[in-house]
């Protein structure tokens, strides 16, 4: 299992602790989509691995496949992933949390 976990305190101007957490995310969400696959669904998919900034693109993106994700999986709950500035080191620090928690969500339902 791929974890974000690890990336818990990245500061909003650390580039390259956002290039191994991009890494690191893009290679989880692979996971999820690849184990996701095994049961006969499929998701859209966002090209994680391209990234190298996140923008308000990035972050609806992903929140939309997020939410893809929860609902082929029957979760409830997701967040609001979309709507934060990623260049305040407090609101990344929320994000970072809630996001770890939904991977953690996602993984717990995939037995990964």
């Amino acid at each position: 299992m791929t974890s974000i976990a690890v990336y818990s305190d990245l500061q909003a101007d650390d580039t390259e602790a956002f290039a191994e957490f991009a890494l690191t995310h893009a290679m989880s969400h692979e996971q999820i989509l690849d184990a996701i696959a095994l049961s006969g669904d499929a998701i859209p998919h966002y090209p994680y691995f391209e990234v190298t900034q996140w923008d308000q693109d990035w972050l609806q993106n992903h929140q939309s496949e997020h939410q893809a994700i929860y609902t082929v999986l029957g979760l409830t709950g997701l967040p609001d992933l979309a709507s934060v500035d990623l260049k305040n080191d407090n609101e990344l620090k929320t994000w970072m949390d809630l996001h770890q928690q939904v991977h953690y969500n996602i993984n717990l339902a995939l037995g990964l």
